[in-house]
């Protein structure tokens, strides 16, 4: 997909809107020119590897009781991974260190794993809850336990997260798993279909308004990060190596934006030690990306709604 111009085209938006520096939006009234989640230890959350990798900086590719495995959908956890750093800013989900002995049943001839929220090297990645929502939490409407099965049940898919299961997972988890409100308590997907128009004065800066719109909603207003399907490469995300032409659907959440810079702020919780990606870190986690790649990462993902892909969760 060829996209526009990545930058805001002012003909869309009041001309006397006054932008931030190095911004192509214009402020949100009532809303700072930029503003970061409280992380709570979240910069350290990393998905583990598929046991046939490190798992740990410097090396081992056990789990957190030194059990040996080897299941390669581990190499999918970016969904669950971004809903795990954001559910840190939500009081109730125990994903901090006292969250433990998740087990994965994605393949039952396979050995097990078990995790803890503190690593057996003693960093806390919160693993134990990431792998819980992969393999085990089931929203009254899932046929299946776990967003990665709940997936594959409803797409025929196994390679990763759709937005509609990240969206039910953080609205069961933020809710306390309230099984009467939970569907509607908080977070909606935005699929990008729905600002497609063949006008290139209208997309894709449409698209980018909108999306930079709920960023500084959740983040400034609602104090919570949003997640966004993105293509990954060092274009779009600034510590995966170049992949060249070929698209590779991400998740990561946005935990912070700067309209004085121009840039917003995310976690990643996939990790160059476990050879998930080629530029990753362990900790800290925060990277940062100009709004305007970020954005066009987002958009060139194009919609497909049985599949849960192209959009964002806000």
């Amino acid at each position: 997909m060829i996209l526009a111009s990545p930058f805001f085209d002012p003909s869309t938006q009041d001309l006397n809107a006054r932008l931030t520096p190095n911004s192509q939006f214009a402020p949100l009234a009532g809303t700072p020119s930029s503003d970061y989640v409280y992380t709570n230890g979240d910069l350290y959350t990393g998905e583990p590897g598929p046991g046939t990798t490190n798992n740990f900086p410097g090396g081992g590719s056990y789990d957190d009781l030194y059990n040996s495995y080897n299941d390669q959908y581990y190499f999918t956890l970016c969904g669950p991974g971004a809903a795990d750093v954001t559910l840190f800013d939500w009081p109730w989900p125990p994903n901090d260190a006292n969250y433990s002995y998740v087990f994965d049943s994605m393949i039952p001839s396979l050995p097990n794993s078990s995790w803890n929220g503190t690593d057996v090297d003693g960093t806390t990645r919160t693993r134990g809850y990431m792998v819980h929502l992969a393999f085990q939490i089931q929203p009254p409407t899932w046929s299946r336990a776990g967003m990665l099965p709940q997936t594959a049940y409803q797409t025929g898919y196994n390679g990763g997260a759709t937005l509609q299961t990240v969206q039910d997972a953080l609205n069961w988890e933020a809710s306390g798993e309230n099984s009467s409100n939970w569907s509607s308590y908080f977070y909606t997907t935005v699929w990008n279909s729905s600002y497609y128009n063949s006008n290139p004065r209208i997309y894709p800066a449409n698209l980018y308004n909108a999306l930079h719109s709920d960023v500084v909603t959740d983040i400034s207003v609602s104090h919570v990060p949003v997640i966004v399907e993105i293509d990954a490469s060092n274009q779009y995300l600034p510590n995966w190596p170049n992949n060249g032409s070929t698209l590779v659907k991400h998740f990561v959440a946005i935990v912070g934006y700067d309209d004085n810079q121009g840039t917003y702020t995310y976690i990643d919780t996939c990790k160059q030690f476990t050879n998930c990606n080629g530029a990753g870190q362990d900790q800290p986690d925060l990277h940062v990306a100009t709004q305007s790649q970020l954005e066009q990462g987002v958009a060139l993902i194009g919609t497909n709604m049985s599949q849960g892909d192209g959009g964002w969760v806000w």
